[in-house]
């Protein structure tokens, strides 16, 4: 009873994260390093009363955490989703790294605004291998003189909205020095009625905040699908299994 008492005193406090980091309505990515450093600094710290079991469990917690969240792409995943979380910002993120966070942004959001996609480089689409002197020759069709304008006015529109550095970064910056938002709001409300004002860092925010905490919500809907397809409905065309999950899932 002594033993089951000390697992209960040290993993009971965890039940509350652990629901509310899965849940799927809702931002959870950029709370992964608030609870950590709340795991850290009051939830697994050792207390006077607490017994040697659970002080073991409590080490052994924050020591597969630390391991866990180790690897530096993961750290910086997170750290942005802290950047663009409204309600945190640059809390959570050591300061020696918050330069570094506010390169990365940057970067990704000048690859946003020329047209590409957060997180990975513009990939180049090769040249077709077949032989040009097999494909027929493209018809030959009368340039009109509204062609033209057309196209120097899609030129002087591509060449307008690519943003330089210095307008990213001050952007990034107007949005780091707004007030923060109270942490029992709702960031993607905030950001629908601010998205006008930082449209990069928004377009940004889409990229980060809809990654999800935890692999439950995936997990959820590999259950959905065996509670469709059951040993006496075998066989289900794949097509209707996803309309039964889906609405398993919206209703």
């Amino acid at each position: 009873m002594r033993i089951l008492e000390s697992i209960n005193k040290a993993l009971s406090p965890l039940m509350e994260f652990t629901d509310a980091l899965s849940g799927e309505e809702y931002v959870s990515a950029s709370f992964v390093k608030p609870v950590l450093n709340l795991f850290e600094h009051q939830m697994l710290k050792s207390q006077d009363d607490d017994s040697p079991h659970t002080r073991t469990i409590k080490e052994e917690i924050l020591n597969y955490l630390s391991v866990k969240y180790a690897d530096d792409s993961i750290e910086k995943l997170l750290h942005t989703a802290v950047l663009l979380d409204p309600r945190f910002k640059r809390a959570y993120i050591k300061e020696e790294r918050i330069d570094l966070m506010k390169t990365k942004a940057v970067e990704e959001m000048e690859l946003l605004g020329a047209g590409g996609k957060a997180g990975a480089p513009a990939v180049s689409v090769p040249a077709s291998s077949a032989d040009e002197s097999e494909l027929p020759a493209p018809k030959k069709v009368k340039k009109s003189l509204s062609s033209d304008f057309k196209n120097a006015a899609a030129h002087t529109c591509r060449d307008t909205s690519k943003p330089n550095r210095a307008s990213v970064e001050l952007e990034l910056n107007m949005y780091l020095q707004t007030a923060n938002l109270d942490p029992e709001k709702d960031a993607l409300v905030w950001w629908r009625q601010h998205e006008v004002n930082f449209p990069l860092v928004a377009k940004l925010a889409k990229e980060y905040l809809c990654i999800p905490a935890t692999s439950l919500p995936s997990e959820r809907i590999f259950g959905a699908s065996g509670n469709a397809v059951t040993s006496k409905r075998s066989c289900l065309e794949p097509e209707r299994v996803d309309q039964l999950v889906f609405l398993s899932v919206i209703l």
